[in-house]
């Protein structure tokens, strides 16, 4: 901490007010610290847990930040930010079916949700549902097209990471790319997507 650390008589509020400072002055170590403490003086704040965790997770302390993000959600089960938070921890240490659940429950609330969205997608890719997260991402693109830059950006990131995916698109798949791809702002698209969607597109 600084000049005033947790074994200082302070409330959990003004611990919180600490971690604030902290992030705002790039000390994010010393805010983690701090909101750690809130917890200790405060374990019933929802508030404190989840950005706890979402701390932990900057920090790339993702086994932490699933736990506490996890009983941030005990704490607080409608908080979807939360829940969204839990689940890229959870995609971050692997556990992408866990995380796939979670997504599901913030779609089921917000629908267009695009971040929430494409990294369903990406979780589908990852724990090699090819085909069904090649459903999904048509299924997103073609009917809300709100979501077809994040998922098409996912899209791409998940076809030139692994080979399988694009192979295992069917020809329908393959028509639907290319009408998700067409438009007046195709161009610019396609440059966005790199080269394994317009190799995918050509393949029509």
């Amino acid at each position: 901490m600084n000049e005033t650390g947790p074994s200082d008589a302070v409330t959990a509020d003004q611990a919180e007010k600490m971690a604030l400072e902290c992030v705002r002055n790039g000390n994010l170590d010393e805010a983690l610290g701090w909101w750690l403490e809130a917890i200790r003086l405060d374990p019933t704040r929802s508030l404190f847990t989840y950005r706890a965790g979402k701390m932990c997770a900057v920090l790339g302390r993702h086994e932490e930040a699933v736990k506490l993000l996890a009983q941030s959600i005990e704490q607080n089960r409608d908080h979807a930010a939360t829940r969204f938070s839990y689940a890229s921890a959870l995609a971050c240490v692997g556990e992408f079916a866990r995380a796939i659940e979670e997504l599901n429950i913030v779609l089921a609330a917000h629908p267009l949700n695009d971040s929430a969205a494409s990294l369903k997608f990406q979780c589908l890719v990852l724990e090699g549902s090819y085909g069904i997260a090649a459903n999904y991402f048509f299924e997103r693109a073609t009917k809300m097209t709100s979501s077809r830059d994040k998922l098409c950006n996912a899209f791409s990131k998940a076809a030139l990471a692994n080979e399988n995916y694009l192979d295992g698109l069917s020809a329908s798949q393959m028509k639907q790319l290319r009408s998700i791809l067409s438009g007046p702002d195709d161009a610019e698209r396609r440059r966005r997507l790199g080269k394994a969607v317009l190799r995918c597109a050509s393949r029509v």
